[in-house]
């Protein structure tokens, strides 16, 4: 019955995903809404991914994978905008975007919305969440798609210290690529450490100034744990690096 069930979520990720583009320049994927829990509590949780907590999440749509350095360069083209600074070996067109600080990545997804008509953003911690693990396709794995990272991800222990082109690792259970490893990616929500306990139960976005935003799913230069679906990572929302990008979702 599982593997009947991921075959059917297989099979519908890639329709969902055809009838999402308007153009082949960002493939999205539809995430069907509905309930889970949300959070960590297990002996690797860290303390801000508890509790368990119920969330109910309408449909929306998420990039079937990173923003890449193409996607980037052709805003920065028709925007007038500089490059981010280039790794040492330079930008690969396949790789996701990097060194992208979370105003960067806010002002990307308002000129797609700007050249489709549709209301693109960073995803919240929820939605994220919900597609990392597989929304209702969902096979309750620790990484996005599969117990193991090797196979669904870039991390400290098969990146050769590097970013790698997108979608070269399995998918998830919805189609969705790379959100373990690779690169860290922003989140809308601030960040605050109690959040949990007090985020409403129906599409919770945390809209409360703090000092920090949320980097979600892990880099090429994390262990494990950083790798998992639950974890959150808090980051000042300007701070750049080459471990950092994003994927956009729109309603």
């Amino acid at each position: 019955m599982r593997t009947q069930t991921l075959i059917l979520c297989i099979v519908t990720a890639i329709m969902t995903e055809v009838n999402a583009q308007d153009t082949a320049f960002m493939p999205m994927i539809f995430v069907e809404g509905g309930s889970f829990i949300m959070g960590s509590d297990n002996d690797e949780s860290h303390g801000d991914e508890k509790p368990l907590h119920n969330v109910k999440l309408s449909s929306f749509y998420i990039g079937k994978y990173e923003v890449t350095v193409a996607q980037y360069r052709r805003y920065c083209t028709e925007t007038h905008i500089t490059m981010p600074e280039s790794p040492e070996k330079g930008w690969n067109d396949n790789d996701p975007i990097a060194n992208i600080d979370w105003n960067d990545a806010n002002k990307f997804a308002l000129w797609m919305s700007e050249r489709t008509g549709r209301t693109y953003r960073l995803p919240t911690e929820a939605q994220w969440e919900y597609a990392a693990r597989g929304g209702q396709c969902s096979q309750g794995r620790i990484y996005a798609g599969s117990d193991s990272l090797d196979l669904v991800s870039w991390f400290n222990k098969n990146s050769d210290e590097q970013v790698h082109p997108i979608g070269q690792k399995w998918p998830n259970e919805l189609g969705i690529y790379d959100m373990s490893g690779n690169v860290w990616e922003w989140a809308r929500d601030w960040y605050s450490i109690n959040y949990y306990s007090q985020s409403p139960d129906t599409d919770p976005e945390n809209q409360t100034r703090s000092k920090y935003r949320v980097l979600r799913g892990g880099s090429w230069d994390c262990s494990p744990q950083f790798c998992r679906s639950v974890d959150r990572y808090i980051i000042n929302p300007e701070f750049r690096d080459f471990r950092c990008g994003f994927r956009l979702v729109y309603q």
